[in-house]
């Protein structure tokens, strides 16, 4: 049995392609103001560890994230209603913790 790759277990849950955001401190450029900010979100730290969360607005997500703590690499975005967001998540953390993924959630 092979094991998967970090990038191919995210993809595996759904996610775009991870955007590189080492250095920057808000991610508001990436969203044009028409685009969802309601969603869940996979972060990628500098010591190969990820974490996914929900937010209703992830560019001040992330800033908080970042201030709390500032090595994240990665980031990579789910739009999803508000209204499922909880379920969503939730099912997002087992099946990334089922594949593998090393999550600090």
């Amino acid at each position: 049995m092979t094991k998967s790759t970090p990038s191919a277990i995210v993809a595996s849950l759904g996610f775009a392609e991870t955007i590189d955001v080492r250095g920057r401190v808000s991610i508001a450029d990436l969203f044009a103001k028409s685009k969802s900010r309601t969603g869940v979100y996979l972060l990628e730290f500098a010591n190969q560890t990820f974490y996914i969360g929900q937010a209703v607005e992830v560019c001040r997500r992330f800033a908080q994230h970042y201030a709390n703590v500032g090595d994240i690499i990665g980031f990579t975005f789910l739009p999803i209603g508000a209204g499922i967001l909880d379920e969503t998540e939730r099912d997002l953390i087992r099946s990334a913790e089922v594949a593998g993924l090393p999550l600090t959630n």
